[in-house]
């Protein structure tokens, strides 16, 4: 059967070989109606039993006698007089204008019909009876590509090739370019007529793309670093989409870059106590010297000179300065500091291009166009005084001592500190010195002290006084003193005394353990506490004899930390417990530290060696046999289990094996995941948190270390039921470095580990370092 070229005759016999409403295109099912302008497609109505039929076109477009021969040019075959509505039973459209484009397929019938193709259309019913198929094709038409291009130099336009635009082939009335080597030359396709997807920059050989620039983006960016005339290239801008009308057009861009060496234009920015005052741009004028202006200063203090040239690509610079303590500099920030009374220039600036990649050797000086006025000004007190980190009192420039009876008081409870904090600049004093009555320390030197009030005065007092001396310094000598204007009220609350830490060892390898409470103390009279003190000390069970207490004594910086000294070593591996049972450790308040007994001390230095470990506490899940993410089993009596922990992760692992056999009954940390840290030959401490419920018959468990196929066993015969417990053990390895495995085997398999029912619980597996005791 025919569709397309037929003649109408053939068609109209063979209509009835079809359905009773049915069309084809040229345009295959599914694909787009887009054709590019100047294109055509092809309409056939192949439905029986129409009334009426006609194609209706959108102005612009043309139709196509039915003998058009698509090879040869199509204009030649318009329909001459046939306007937009055509009866014929095909309707050869040429696309003339861009953009959507309607072809309009009007018929009626005597009854009704239904479109079923890529799409289902069903007749609509007229009021005279008249069944209409009314529909229309959406033909997307795309225009020619029109290119507009833009061309930036340092992000800065400097030429466009708008739509339309007709590129001379004589070069010689080609633009020219002046940029100078280095500069940032973006190219940048702006084009949207005929809408291209693609795009690709041909540069010349002597341009250099940026770091990250590509060749097939909408921007591209590169440097000429040859001097002398260069060709600017082309580029190719595509239709590209396979679902779309293909075009390409080549653009030549018209025109020559003349590439010169850059002149150098210093750029400078001064700073005053770290903000920006002035600013010299690249290649500005320099005012006459009666405008430039002055920045007021007090003798020492300082500006700061910043070198900020990139126009000329300069990379060094001599800074050439008239006052200050500076003559000269080479540094990229010059810091002058000036103590010389009266108004000064403050110099120049030479950038330097030296030992430049491409660019010669050069340089340019101009006068930083600025003055400074310096004044010695006398010592101008300004401090402030902290509380709790939070500012409680402050000296600010302009004021004064004043009438004491007007003085503020400062309420502080006995036992802390007050900061006093210095933060006079003008007059530039070389020196300090503060008196502070009832305060530890007395006097201080520092121009910031922390003093400490614990004497027993319950009345307020005056605070002090400071002194400020300037002396050794290129201006004058000049010194300072003022009462320090507030009162200080002590205060005694009557709160409780209670410790509210952990009890710790110190730091690695000391012999102190210390604690904080909840208030300040009196002084501790170590003698007469000791006794109020127990301190039990085991290892691994066992009970360590021979460690006694040398001094109780409070933390040299603060009342609120107490510290106990043994008179032996102690060891990270010592399980020390520590209870008070005493009434002489008071508060400033006179108010007794509260009792307690039995702290576990939190011993230092055990590091852990589980570092790759991602979830020692068994929280993580996994479809792992076992169910615990880097960890695995073969047996289904050990397993992953919820609702039960000991350090708060809502899971564990179970090991459940009725009437146990002595079959080895495991979980093994998955070395992929689980990776332990090689060791060094040393001692070691694995400890982990067992739950086994009353009436569980289990004696031991074992733990296989297989870097060197050591067995560690717990002895767990003895331990409380039907709590968590934690178990520490020790043990001893030769070096593990370079050894293929780093896992853990944690397992019962002998009769002589467990009998019964075996049910019970393992969380939190670990291990550390550990000193040992000899």
């Amino acid at each position: 059967m025919c569709l397309f070229g037929c003649k109408e005759e053939e068609l109209k016999l063979k209509a009835n070989e079809f359905s009773d409403v049915t069309w084809y295109t040229t345009i295959a099912p599914g694909k787009p109606y887009a054709v590019s302008i100047g294109e055509y497609i092809s309409f056939m109505d192949a439905s029986q039993g129409v009334l009426t039929h006609h194609w209706e076109i959108d102005s612009g477009n043309y139709y196509l006698s039915p003998d058009f021969n698509s090879r040869d040019t199509l204009e030649k075959y318009i329909m001459e007089g046939v306007g937009t509505v055509n009866e014929n039973v095909t309707a050869n459209v040429l696309f003339k204008e861009s953009g959507i484009q309607r072809v309009r397929l009007y018929n009626t019938f005597s009854e009704q019909v239904t479109y079923k193709g890529y799409d289902t259309l069903s007749a609509v019913q007229r009021e005279d009876g008249i069944w209409v198929i009314d529909t229309a094709f959406q033909v997307d038409v795309y225009a020619d590509i029109n290119p507009h291009l833009y061309i930036l130099n340092n992000d800065e336009v400097i030429a466009e090739l708008p739509e339309g635009t007709v590129i001379d082939d004589d070069k010689s009335l080609w633009d020219t370019l002046e940029i100078n080597a280095g500069d940032k030359i973006t190219y940048v396709d702006s084009t949207k007529i005929g809408r291209p997807d693609y795009r690709l920059w041909r540069l010349v050989d002597n341009a250099i793309t940026e770091d990250g620039a590509s060749l097939e983006e909408i921007t591209t960016t590169f440097h000429y670093e040859k001097l002398g005339n260069q060709g600017a290239g082309s580029v190719s801008i595509q239709r590209a989409n396979e679902e779309l009308p293909k075009a390409n057009i080549n653009v030549q861009l018209p025109y020559i870059f003349k590439v010169k060496t850059p002149e150098i234009e210093p750029s400078v920015i001064v700073r005053y106590d770290g903000n920006e005052i002035f600013r010299l741009e690249a290649g500005a004028t320099i005012p006459a010297e009666s405008e430039w202006p002055i920045v007021d200063l007090s003798a020492g203090e300082e500006l700061e000179f910043v070198d900020v040239s990139t126009v000329g690509q300069s990379n060094n610079r001599t800074w050439k300065f008239s006052s200050g303590s500076l003559d000269n500099s080479t540094d990229s920030i010059a810091i002058n500091q000036y103590w010389e009374n009266g108004t000064h220039k403050v110099g120049a600036i030479n950038a330097i291009r030296k030992d430049h990649e491409y660019l010669i050797n050069g340089s340019k000086e101009v006068v930083i166009p600025l003055k400074v006025n310096v004044t010695t000004l006398a010592i101008t007190p300004t401090y402030s005084v902290y509380y709790n980190d939070a500012v409680v009192f402050n000296f600010a420039e302009g004021d004064v001592v004043g009438d004491p009876s007007n003085w503020p008081t400062i309420d502080v409870s006995a036992g802390d500190q007050l900061v006093f904090k210095d933060e006079t600049l003008k007059g530039s004093p070389t020196s300090i010195q503060w008196t502070l009555n009832n305060a530890d320390p007395a006097t201080s030197i520092d121009w910031e002290v922390e003093a400490s009030y614990s004497v027993a005065v319950t009345d307020a007092f005056e605070a002090g006084s400071v002194s400020w001396v300037r002396e050794g310094m290129p201006i004058d000598d000049d010194s300072k003193s003022m009462q320090l204007p507030f009162y200080i009220q002590l205060l005694f609350p009557e709160e409780p005394t209670y410790i509210n830490s952990d009890i710790s060892q110190t730091s690695i390898g000391a012999n102190v353990l210390s604690f904080t409470v909840s208030e300040n103390l009196q002084d501790i009279n170590s003698d007469a506490v000791k006794a109020d003190f127990e301190v039990l000390i085991k290892q691994y069970g066992k009970e360590v004899s021979g460690v006694n207490i040398k001094e109780i004594r409070l933390n040299e910086s603060s009342r609120k930390q107490v510290e106990i000294e043994f008179d032996s070593p102690i060891y990270n591996s010592d399980s020390i417990y520590v209870e008070y049972n005493g009434e002489m450790i008071k508060s400033l308040a006179n108010v007794s530290l509260e009792h307690f007994e039995n702290k576990l001390v939190v011993m230092q230095g055990k590091e852990n060696k589980l570092s790759g470990f991602v979830t020692p506490g068994f929280s993580q899940s996994s479809e792992n046999f076992g169910g615990a993410y880097g960890w695995w089993t073969n047996t289904s009596t050990v397993n992953r289990f919820e609702g039960k922990s000991s350090d708060g992760d809502n899971a564990c692992i179970r090991y459940l094996a009725p009437s146990y056999s002595g079959a080895k009954v495991f979980i093994q940390s998955t070395e992929a995941i689980n990776k332990m840290d090689e060791l060094d030959e040393g001692w070691y401490e694995i400890t982990m948190d067992l739950f086994i419920p009353e009436g569980v018959d289990l004696n031991i468990f074992k733990v296989q270390y297989r870097a060197n196929w050591s067995n560690i066993p717990f002895d767990v015969s003895s331990i409380e039921r039907g709590k968590w417990v934690t178990i520490s053990r020790s043990f001893f390895t030769t070096s593990t470095i370079g050894q293929s495995r780093q896992d853990f085997v944690l397992m019962i398999n002998s009769i002589n580990d467990a009998t019964g029912d075996v049910d019970f619980y393992v969380d939190n597996f670990r291990m550390t370092t550990v000193e040992k005791r000899p």
